[in-house]
C-alpha cells in the first residue's frame, strides 16, 4: 500500500507477463515493465492471488499489510 501512496497510484493492471499498466490518481496512465523490486513484488502478489489488477482502494478495504510494502 505504501508504494501506491508514495507514487500517487490509483491502480495497477497486469498486461502480459512483464508489462504493467499504471493508473495514477491524476488520471494519467503509463505502461511499464516490472523492472523494480517493488513492481515485481506487486506483479507476483497479483499472480499468486489470481488478480489481474490491484487498486489502492482494494488495499485500503483489506487493511492488510501486503508483502510489497
Amino acid at each position: 500500500m505504501a508504494y501506491f501512496q508514495q507514487h500517487n497510484i490509483k491502480a495497477i493492471t497486469l498486461q502480459g507477463d512483464k508489462q504493467l499498466i499504471i493508473e495514477y490518481n491524476n488520471s494519467n496512465t503509463e505502461t511499464k515493465e516490472a523492472n523494480t523490486s517493488e513492481l515485481k513484488n506487486i506483479q507476483s502478489y497479483c499472480q499468486k492471488q489470481g488478480l489481474t489488477s490491484l487498486s489502492l482502494s482494494d488495499l485500503q478495504k483489506t487493511n492488510t499489510q501486503q508483502p510489497f510494502n
